[in-house]
């Protein structure tokens, strides 16, 4: 394979001086040359049979005298350079030939015509020649190509001839590059306008931008270059003249114009190098001093196990990777200890020698593994370890930085924290964007030899999680989940996702050509015009989403080439991690492994192995002994692939698990063979040492039987695993009846695990082990259980006598444990959990090397209890107790396969274990039912208060003091506990009453649904990312999924036990459900669903409503009522002003259920009571338990076009109006009526419950965000374009109901009045945000509103509201201080221009403090409300480009006040058109002067902006003298301007021009006097303007 070498060169000049110079010291023997770089002539073909004397025999002078065939004898020039003397030149070429002989074959070049110019275009044929229509032209062709077809096309008698430079112009001299210049040059300059236009379009068009933007910069290098270089040349340097020889003279001119050459080369590298430097410094000084993470993840050096050991140089952090560099630090050949960066690692994956590329792939899986954020990791997978030494170079760097731009230096340690805010997120961005390492790992993959395609598949795991401690903590969220099915399933798919907003639908890379191909045909006619769109860039691909980019470059073709074809034992491990990684991406990627041509074949193959004949060779190729590179025996490749078979067994269960369709895929294959193979093989005892054998004889025995036994519990896992996921999508795999002898022991696991644990002690390996089997084999039987009841006896996988057995068995076995000490013994072993600290550098087997992904993770939590885990020990024992509670469950849930009496006798043995209440017991409710619960239920609810209150269980960053194993198993644990109690709870349901079993779960499940709770769950959504959604996060999404999904069936238990007993819901309740739509992953509708019918069930909505309606009735008393009746009406009575009625919750309960199902969810929920239930379901209160329920048929979720999670603002962002299908009638406003008193409700709720826990001032930038985000929704959802929307609706829903619309939804009495009240909490809420910190107020403000939707809100008011009072409140909002200043501005000119600015409220009647209406609004560089030192202050200067934009605004506020618009305002207050009238408007509203305090809030609005811009604010400290008097002229001329518009006006005008001038920017109203200093301002305008400023200050006194 050939490979090209980069030189770190610029252009051919400077490799040609390189090499000048390099034969110069060559001549005197200081080195050798290795290659040699010559111009190729573009001389003809030599004939057939004609022969060439050899170079070496050619002498200089002959050169000289014959010339060129190409150029003449005139050619001299471009032969001087190799020519030295005969002698030296032959033997110059011999070195070189020897030099560079096996290095570079042949250089060819292919033949170019001499360029000739292009013939300028023609003028256009006229007269009866010419054609009537236009011609066709192609459309491929650009506007470029066209011009050049058309010159081609002109007849040659209309052409003119090429113009041909003069001799003098083209010196056979010059080298190849000027030679090309000046062609070029030559063409340029027989090129019009036009063309020239459009071949720079063209250009533009066809290169990238880097290339443009380098063209540019070479471009002004060589002119600057060439003026330098002609400024100091002689005037007879540049040329012979006229009557010089013909040879000697052109020999003399040539070699100066050589050495004219040479000179100015030489000056062209110097200015290059000191540009290159002055770059390179003022590049580093920027990102130190920004402290850019990308820039410092390129330049940071790892080692072989992916550590840090170095730093590049910052010199050399902006130059491209030399490869000499790079092999010279070869740690084969030398131990340097530098380590490589991420890029020169790239660059060493591309060498010639496999050692290397091996190396550098081995180093680059490591450094992935490490980079790779992980589930339980903080935000941005914390920061990376910096060693010492490194750390210290960083921070003198920084210091040289900051002395660079700064005189006064900083603290080292604050310029460090500040500068240096690294995390592996950034290093594990730099691998994929900037080394595009994806696509450089499936390159490697393609290698031909077998250690570097090994070495391939090894870094690709660990880019795709599949290996690491990243990847082994995925691994353990996923398997643990799939090991629980009554909580865990189904499980979120670990691939990445993203929306466009936090309410968007999830969208996920195409993974194959065919869905790609399926959506460019779903774009209908737009897909047809746009038929030459450009394909999928998997490259780019790649760089987001690397496992769409992968399965995009053909990754399971190679997969199943390297398994079957090249048998590449070394890379079966980490192929088949790949692979299961792939499963686990969803039901797509599922599906297309299992359809990759011979992919079945390639496990068929690796099931079928043999055992090897030396059994002693180790699998994998980095144990001690293995032979590497592939070329070992055939006995070590046989010896791999017979010990992965495990591990391709878990690969078919993975597959069945993600795909219906794979899953018939296997059973069709016969692969399921293999697996039945486990199920029905006879159970083997571990062997036992002979008599008399030594101890070292025995304990070699029992690591052999117990290794022996850890690999049949492990395939025996897989077999049932695989088993049950056929089971829940109805297949048939095999009859229980067959597989009970070979399964019977692993049923009752020993009881001596349990006593151990018990006791404080660690249980032996192999009874946990068996412990774990047994947790398969239980929940194998209940899905196998709930087939059978789904399906006819036909379709059953276990007989009834099996199930009555296993029934029986499990109760007995169950009866043998020591049940309450070892709850006892969780407890006590949950809070005292052991911790061996971060395993950074112990993640890997060995150095270098990840680990893949196990064999067996069934086993994991065994194995890792031996090592001395009570965690992963607690996850063991209580998820068996689960399983096999779980399979009581499902059996005696079962009416038609038991009697009576033996469910009685079931439920005494029950009742005698704790895990059932006595009759009678825990039935009445209230603060008796908790201490009347039996001692196993009270012991597992104590174990989920523990939970909820422990921080390990939520906690987002891993300490030193909790490893990343820890974490994972106390997540296992979590999950263990969460699948023990919702297992209880559906046993209480399947048992006892109705009422008693609701009051039994509801006690077990009540700290999962406490206040407490709901603030975990709320911190945990918080956490995550609303519109980016990666492996990592899915993989902590399904480590809480179990928690939130037992919370639900706690808040059902809640439910039903409160509409039996009449009694209130628990408190935090609602919380607690609002939170948990905020954290199920996307396509959990179902769960969703049942979250919603809680929510808006009668027990908590009528709670809500009656926090409503106290709401309403206080806000009676305030503006809210002025604003909600339209207080401008003479007309309005008393009853008017008193809020509406809510709608009876029994109305309003179905329609805001059916309408958010349909909104969010898509989902019509089920109104028919009498519909069929599933086998084994009950009834209790007239509503389904959904503990009951079995578990679901998919066991990955489907994340596509989902929407969950819900935004925090999801009851007012969609307008809940059921659909036709739902068969519920509603109108618009009813529905925007129920939502709005839905969302007052519970913000009253929450409102009262955090007035005793105040937020800390941290957390009041955070929620003045949220409130100014609900404020947005809640004015959208009655006036903006949902309200239009929904009037395409009403007729269906009309005509459902019966009636017709008449009004808008925003004159809904109800609608109006909640809405009046949302307002002036959301208000108040952004208030602080806006005061005390401007900058943070504006930033809220400018994300929530969007420019568009402001002016289409201020149009539709102008148009249609006909100054309704709480539609331009609504407007108003727009014009506080935290919307950002471009949307004001766009608000007030657009009600300018319909001459709507008199029909805003008054500012006294606003929602919110009427003093963030008038201040200005805030900027990043204001230090103040003072709106002159924000425009004019030294932030303008800082500013800079803003100052314009500051400048329209002022012109804008000018505008107002001189064309009339503020006049119209004060008339219309006069006559009654806006608040000046009204007494409803009056009353509260204080002010100097009536019409002033009741006329439009645009008014005092202008007026204050424009006081504070001309008047400086009393309270500013002194700044500089030229900086204020340049302030003070710009304030004189906008004031000067100001009263030469408005002094001859009319009386409105000088109304508003005396307000102006006796403004109190503190009070934000005019004052009754003046001061001394604006006194003197404004007889300075006034002497400026030429007008008499006592006559004006009179008229605006009496004004």
């Amino acid at each position: 394979m050939q490979r090209r070498r980069e030189i770190a060169v610029d252009d051919e000049e400077e490799l040609l001086a390189l090499q000048e110079q390099f034969a110069a010291s060559a001549a005197q023997g200081d080195a050798r040359p290795a290659a040699k770089v010559t111009r190729v002539s573009r001389s003809p073909a030599t004939p057939a049979g004609s022969s060439e004397p050899p170079v070496a025999a050619t002498a200089a002078g002959t050169l000289r005298a014959a010339g060129c065939s190409e150029h003449g004898p005139a050619c001299s020039g471009h032969h001087d350079r190799a020519a030295l003397s005969g002698q030296q030149a032959a033997g110059l070429m011999a070195s070189l030939q020897a030099a560079m002989q096996n290095i570079v074959g042949e250089v060819q070049e292919r033949e170019v015509a001499p360029p000739a110019a292009p013939a300028p275009p023609a003028s256009p044929v006229t007269g009866p020649s010419s054609d009537a229509f236009p011609q066709a032209t192609h459309r491929k062709l650009s506007k470029f190509a066209l011009g050049r077809q058309r010159q081609r096309a002109v007849p040659a008698s209309t052409a003119q001839p090429p113009a041909q430079l003069p001799p003098e112009a083209l010196p056979a001299s010059l080298d190849e590059g000027a030679r090309i210049d000046a062609e070029n040059r030559q063409l340029l300059g027989t090129m019009t306008p036009e063309q020239l236009a459009e071949a720079r379009e063209e250009a533009l068009q066809r290169l990238p931008p880097s290339a443009v933007e380098f063209l540019r910069r070479r471009g002004a290098q060589k002119a600057a270059a060439a003026a330098a270089a002609a400024a100091p040349q002689p005037p007879g340097a540049a040329g012979g003249g006229a009557g010089e020889a013909p040879v000697s003279g052109q020999q003399a001119s040539s070699g100066l114009r050589v050495r004219a050459v040479q000179r100015a080369r030489r000056q062209q590298q110097g200015q290059q190098q000191q540009q290159r430097q002055q770059q390179q410094q003022e590049q580093l000084a920027g990102d130190r001093a920004g402290g850019s993470p990308a820039s410092l993840a390129g330049r940071l050096r790892f080692g072989m196990d992916g550590s840090i050991v170095g730093l590049r140089p910052a010199a050399a952090s902006s130059v491209d990777v030399a490869p000499a560099d790079v092999a010279q630090r070869d740690p084969i050949r030398q131990a340097s200890g530098e380590g490589y960066s991420v890029q020169e690692a790239c660059l060493l994956a591309r060498s010639s020698v496999p050692q290397q590329r091996v190396l550098a792939l081995r180093l680059l899986g490591a450094v992935l593994a490490r980079a790779r954020p992980r589930p339980c990791g903080a935000p941005g997978g914390g920061p990376v370890p910096l060693p010492a030494d490194v750390a210290a170079e960083l921070a003198q760097e920084l210091q040289q930085a900051q002395n660079m731009r700064q005189p006064d230096q900083l603290d080292q340690a604050s310029q460090l924290q500040a500068a240096l805010q690294l995390d592996w997120l950034a290093v594990w961005h730099h691998a994929l964007h900037a080394a595009d390492i994806t696509l450089l790992l499936r390159r490697s993959l393609d290698d031909q030899h077998v250690a570097v395609a090994a070495a391939a598949a090894e870094a690709l795991a660990a880019l795709l999680g599949a290996a690491g401690p990243a990847g082994a903590a995925e691994e353990a969220a996923t398997e643990a989940a799939d090991a629980s099915p009554l909580t865990g399933l189904p499980a979120p798919p670990l691939r990445h996702l993203q929306r466009p907003t936090a309410g968007g639908a999830w969208v996920a890379a195409p993974t194959s050509p065919d869905d790609l191909r399926q959506a460019a045909q779903g774009g209908g006619q737009q897909g047809q015009e746009e038929d030459e769109e450009e394909p999928l860039d998997e490259q780019q691909l790649a760089k987001v989403d690397p496992l769409s980019g992968l399965l995009h470059m053909q990754l399971l073709e190679r997969a199943v080439y390297l398994i079957v074809t090249a048998r590449a034992a070394p890379a079966l491990d980490a192929l088949l991690s790949i692979l299961i990684r792939c499963c686990q991406a969803g039901k797509d990627v599922a599906d297309q492994v299992a359809g990759t041509p011979g992919m079945l074949a390639a496990l068929k193959t690796v099931l079928d192995a043999p055992p090897p004949s030396t059994p002693e060779i180790p699998a994998r190729p980095d144990a001690p002994g293995a032979e590497i590179a592939g070329e070992g025996s055939v006995d070590a490749a046989a010896a791999a692939f017979y010990a992965a078979r495990l591990k391709a067994l878990r690969l078919l269960r993975h597959l069945a698990v993600a795909s219906k369709a794979a899953a018939r895929r296997l059973q069709e294959s016969g692969l399921v063979r293999f697996a039945l193979e486990h199920l029905l093989r006879a159970a083997v005892a571990p062997p036992l040492p002979a008599a008399g054998a030594s101890p070292a004889a025995g304990a070699g025995v029992s690591a052999a039987a117990l290794a022996s036994t850890s690999r049949q519990c492990g395939s025996l896992s897989e077999a049932l695993r695989l088993w049950r996921s056929f089971a829940q999508h109805g297949l048939f795999l095999a009859l229980l009846d067959d597989a009970y002898p070979s399964l019977c022991n692993f049923f009752s696991p020993p009881a001596a695990a349990a006593a151990a644990a018990a006791a404080g002690r660690q249980a032996g390996e192999e009874d946990l082990q068996q412990w774990c089997v047994a947790r398969e084999a239980y929940a194998a039987a209940a899905q196998l259980c709930w087939q059978a009841g789904r399906g006819g006896p036909e379709e059953a996988q276990l007989s009834p006598q099996c199930a009555a057995a296993l029934a029986s068995g499990a109760l007995s076995w169950l009866a043998s444990l020591p049940l309450e000490q070892l709850l006892r013994a969780c407890l006590a072993g949950h809070s005292s959990s052991s911790s061996r600290g971060d395993e950074g550098s112990s993640a890997a087997g060995q150095v270098g090397r990840p680990a893949m992904l196990g064999a067996s993770p069934a086993l994991a939590a065994a194995n890792a209890a031996v090592a001395g885990s009570n965690c992963s020990q607690q996850a063991v024992l209580l998820g068996a107790l689960a399983a096999a509670l779980h399979y009581a469950g499902s059996y005696w849930s079962m009416q038609v396969w038991h009697t009576a009496a033996d469910r009685a006798a079931a439920v005494q043995q029950l009742v005698s274990l704790g895990m059932l209440p006595a009759a009678g017991e825990g039935s009445g409710g209230g603060s008796s039912s908790k201490t009347s619960m039996p001692a196993v239920l009270e012991l597992v609810s104590q174990l989920l208060e523990q939970l909820v209150a422990s921080d390990a269980t939520w906690r987002q960053q891993i300490g030193d003091s909790c490893s990343s194993s820890d974490r994972a198993a106390q997540a296992a644990a979590a999950v263990a506990t969460a699948e023990l109690a919702v297992a209880l709870a559906r046993l209480a349901a399947t048992f006892l009453p109705q009422q008693q079993a609701a009051a039994a779960a509801s006690a077990l499940l009540a700290p999962l649904c406490s206040p407490a709770a709901a603030a975990r769950f709320l911190h945990a959504a918080a956490a995550a990312d609303a519109t980016l959604s990666q492996p990592w996060d899915a993989a902590r999404q399904a480590q809480l999924l179990p928690l939130a999904r037992a919370a639900t069936a706690g808040l059902q238990m809640a439910a039903l036990l409160s509409k039996a007993e009449g009694r209130p819901m628990p408190k935090g309740a609602a919380d607690t459900a609002l939170a948990l739509l905020r954290l199920l992953p996307p396509g959990d509708e179902p769960g969703a669903l049942q979250l919603l019918a809680l929510l808006l069930g009668p027990q908590l909505l009528g709670c809500a409503q009656e926090a409503a309606t106290a709401a309403l009735h206080a806000a009676q008393a305030s503006s809210a009522a002025v604003l909600a009746c339209d207080g401008r009406d003479k007309a309005a009575d008393a009853a008017s002003s008193s809020p509406p009625a809510l709608p009876p919750v029994e109305q309003l309960s179905p329609v805001l259920l059916a309408g958010y199902a349909a909104a969010w969810l898509g989902l019509v929920p089920e109104q028919d009571p009498g519909e069929e239930r599933p086998a084994g379901s009950q009834s209790l209160g007239g509503a389904e338990v959904i503990a009951l329920e079995p578990p679901a048929n998919a066991t990955l979720l489907r994340p596509q076009g989902s929407r969950m999670p819900l935004p925090l603002d999801w009851a007012l962002a969609e307008l809940p109006l059921p659909p036709a299908e739902a068969g519920v009638a509603a109108d618009p406003a009813t529905a925007a009526g129920g939502a709005l008193a839905l969302m007052l409700g519970w913000e009253e709720q929450r409102l009262a419950g955090l007035a005793s826990n105040p937020a800390d001032s941290a957390a009041s930038a955070a929620v003045a965000a949220v409130a100014e985000q609900k404020l947005r929704s809640a004015v959208l959802l009655l006036f903006g374009e949902q309200q239009e929307a929904s009037l395409s609706v009403v007729p269906r829903a009309a005509k459902v109901a019966g009636q017709e619309a008449e009004s808008p939804v925003w004159q809904d009495p109800l609608s109006r009045w909640c809405l009046a009240a949302l307002m002036g909490q959301y208000a108040s809420a952004a208030a602080p945000a806006e005061v005390e910190s401007p900058a943070g107020g504006s930033q809220a403000g400018s994300s929530a509103w969007q420019q568009q939707e402001a002016r289409q809100l201020a149009e539709r008011f102008a148009a249609a509201s006909y100054g309704d009072w709480l539609f331009g409140a609504a407007v108003a909002l727009l014009l506080r201080q935290a919307v950002a200043p471009d949307t004001q501005l766009e608000v007030l000119s657009t009600l300018a221009d319909e001459q709507a600015l008199h029909l805003l409220p008054p500012l006294c009647l606003l929602p919110g403090p009427p003093a963030s209406y008038p201040r200005a609004p805030a900027t990043a560089g204001g230090r103040g409300s003072s709106f002159g030192r924000a425009c004019f202050g030294a932030t303008a200067a800082e500013g800079g480009g803003s100052v314009s934009s500051r400048r329209q605004e002022l012109d804008l506020y000018v505008k107002l006040l001189s064309e009339g618009a503020l006049e119209r305002c004060l008339a219309a207050a006069g006559r009654g058109d806006s608040g000046g009238t009204g007494d409803a408007g009056a009353a509260g509203c204080e002010g100097n002067g009536t019409s002033l305090a009741t006329c439009s809030a645009a008014v005092p609005l202008v007026l204050h902006r424009l006081a504070c811009a001309c008047f400086p604010d009393v309270n500013q400290q002194q700044v500089a003298e030229q900086q204020a008097t340049e302030e003070d002229l710009q304030r004189q001329a906008l004031l000067c301007g100001i009263l030469q518009r408005c002094a001859g006006g009319s009386s409105e005008a000088h109304q508003l021009l005396g307000w102006l001038l006796r403004w109190d920017a503190s009070a934000a109203q005019p004052s009754d006097a003046i001061d001394s200093q604006r006194l003197g301002a404004i007889e300075a305008a006034c002497a400026a303007a030429g007008l008499d400023a006592a006559r004006l200050l009179e008229a605006a006194v009496e004004a």
